[in-house]
């Protein structure tokens, strides 16, 4: 069975990820558990968000004019997650589970984004901080 292929601009996508030589975008991954927050090669589609963040619901949130962080719809449900919670610059509640951001142009089209300054948005609430956060499970 060949292949669906939609045109979309300049770029035409195949199956489910971009053609070879246009397939990886560098996004970064925030993962709480590990206070990391890493370069990600991201390939274009909604299920790799899903799959990045390990999560079935993805709930977006826009972080400046050309970027969009994405996290778990249903993080707050998830106790696990609840344990390392963290906070973004600009964003007023406390976010769980890991973190997608992903940079996009004017078009749309994706771009990068700038790790050091992603790095310095991002901050981890120690134990105690999160059991005032979450006082309530």
């Amino acid at each position: 069975m060949a292949a669906e292929t939609k045109r979309l601009g300049l770029i035409e996508l195949t199956g489910k990820h971009l053609l070879e030589g246009l397939s990886r975008m560098k996004a970064f991954l925030i993962d709480p558990a590990a206070r990391t927050v890493t370069a990600y090669n991201f390939y274009g589609h909604q299920d790799d968000i899903a799959k990045a963040i390990e999560c079935s619901d993805v709930h977006s949130i826009r972080v400046t004019s050309n970027e969009t962080l994405y996290v778990d719809d249903n993080g707050l449900f998830n106790d696990e997650k609840l344990d390392h919670p963290w906070e973004l610059v600009g964003y007023d509640s406390p976010l769980v589970g890991k973190g997608l951001l992903l940079g996009n142009d004017k078009l749309g089209q994706l771009i990068g984004s700038n790790y050091e300054r992603i790095k310095d948005m991002v901050f981890w609430s120690t134990e105690a901080e999160a059991s005032v956060m979450f006082s309530w499970r």
